[in-house]
């Protein structure tokens, strides 16, 4: 019994190296100012820092593996989605008329008396 819990755990441990050496890259990592010793969360360079070095707090070098969009790219992004949206907007909005109309007059003498038109839904008069 005691030697299939052997393999087992032995099994699981290579099966999480060989994780650890495929994925290491890919994590972010903090590294320690003063030794340079590598970790994967500011929580354990904090408790490094503190326990090895007697420090509490520490400034941090942070080496970022992957892309990252920068923030020029992310600005000129949303530059082009509003300049598009803007014209858009001045080729599609309905443009207003700059003379009265041919029924301008007719509408107001409506107006003015109280008409009001009822409609269904179905109906496009």
């Amino acid at each position: 019994m005691r030697e299939s819990s052997e393999s087992n755990y032995s099994q699981t441990k290579s099966i999480f190296l060989k994780y650890r050496r495929r994925f290491k890259n890919a994590m972010p990592s903090v590294s320690c100012p003063a030794c340079g010793k590598e970790f994967q969360s500011e929580e354990s360079l904090q408790q490094h820092a503190q326990s090895k070095h007697g420090t509490a707090k520490t400034t941090l070098k942070k080496e970022r593996t992957g892309s990252r969009i920068s923030t020029t790219k992310i600005a000129m992004g949303i530059a082009v989605l509003v300049v598009i949206a803007v014209g858009a907007w001045l080729l599609l909005a309905p443009a207003t008329p700059a003379e009265p109309g041919q029924y301008d007059d007719f509408a107001k003498c409506l107006s003015q008396k109280g008409v009001v038109m009822y409609g269904a839904y179905s109906c496009q008069h």
